[in-house]
């Protein structure tokens, strides 16, 4: 007699014992209205499928809201989407502590598996070979420029902006600085739209990058403290500016 399991869509390269649908549900939740895209969902979903049938959480099939989280946090940097701790963490209600430390024994779960599979699979009498590819990237890591794109569109900021800050963020992280790449991103565009004449607020950026003010201004005193390393005459004049 066929049960249920029978008509759920095959899965591949997660074992048949599938987590509550419940999970995938609040997955959308936290997803779908922050712009988060499909991709990414799917590839949450994936991760969290793998983990769970991996014995990551063991016996215990109830929904690990942090769990959640580390996978959709997981998902964004895999796909080249990254979302910092502190976006994470206003996003689904959880602390960037647990978001980070769940991260890190998916990182680890999925390192030490080597997760890099391409599976073919042929549909009943079709022959056509359907090809689902999930490669787990190690050491993906987050840089300050890939916040600068997302923050300075939430923020309106005109092409030339996003380019600028972007560059600025660069700059920073290879000259090496010990602020994180949300401060690092967060103060290159304050520090950008200043030099452009454009008139953004701390406050405004602390809003869509979830950073402090005060986060924010030390930030920036440290960009204008190497000013002259980091913002060069040459650079200035190529892009018409001035400090």
């Amino acid at each position: 007699m066929a049960t249920k399991t029978n008509k759920m869509p095959k899965q591949h390269g997660c074992p048949r014992s599938f987590p509550p649908v419940e999970v995938f549900d609040q997955i959308d939740a936290f997803c779908e209205g922050s712009g988060i895209p499909k991709v990414v969902i799917e590839m949450a979903k994936y991760l969290y499928m793998e983990a769970h049938g991996g014995g990551l959480f063991g016996h215990n099939c109830s929904i690990h809201k942090a769990m959640v989280a580390g996978c959709i946090f997981a998902a964004c940097r895999q796909c080249e989407l990254p979302r910092s701790f502190q976006e994470m963490s206003k996003l689904t209600n959880v602390s960037k502590s647990d978001i980070g430390k769940n991260f890190k024994l998916l990182d680890m779960f999925f390192s030490s598996q080597a997760y890099f599979k391409v599976e073919d699979e042929e549909e009943n009498s079709a022959e056509t070979t359907c090809k689902y590819q999930y490669r787990y990237k190690i050491g993906t890591k987050t840089h300050a420029k890939d916040l600068c794109e997302r923050w300075c569109s939430q923020l309106g900021l005109e092409h030339k902006c996003h380019q600028l800050s972007q560059e600025l963020a660069h700059r920073v992280e290879h000259d090496g600085t010990s602020r994180s790449p949300v401060s690092v991103a967060a103060a290159s565009i304050f520090t950008t739209c200043r030099l452009m004449g454009q008139d953004i607020s701390r406050q405004s950026i602390s809003q869509v990058s979830c950073t402090h003010e005060l986060t924010i201004s030390n930030a920036c005193k440290d960009i204008y403290h190497d000013r002259e390393r980091l913002m060069d005459s040459a650079w200035l004049q190529k892009n018409g500016l001035d400090i």
